[in-house]
């Protein structure tokens, strides 16, 4: 589940980086399957750390301006991110 939630974190600081889709997307969670809790958090923390910066540093504008589109992604039959 953690897995789950930190790569969905990651593909929608994505969007939110390019505002919008997100058609070429690689996810570096993408076939990382750690055997814990504590080394998974390791792995993600850097990512983790500039999806705070970056929510961080948005003015009230970006949020009402950013479209989260990925039909993109669903027309390639990509469904999950990771």
């Amino acid at each position: 589940m953690m897995h789950h939630i930190l790569a969905a974190e990651y593909s929608y600081h994505q969007i939110i980086i390019h505002r919008g889709s997100i058609a070429n997307f690689e996810s570096p969670f993408k076939g990382v399957f750690l055997n814990n809790t504590e080394d998974l958090l390791e792995f993600a923390n850097p990512y983790h750390k500039e999806f705070l910066d970056s929510i961080a540093a948005l003015k009230e504008t970006d949020l009402s301006n950013i479209k989260f589109d990925r039909s993109e992604l669903f027309a390639k039959g990509i469904h999950w991110l990771y």
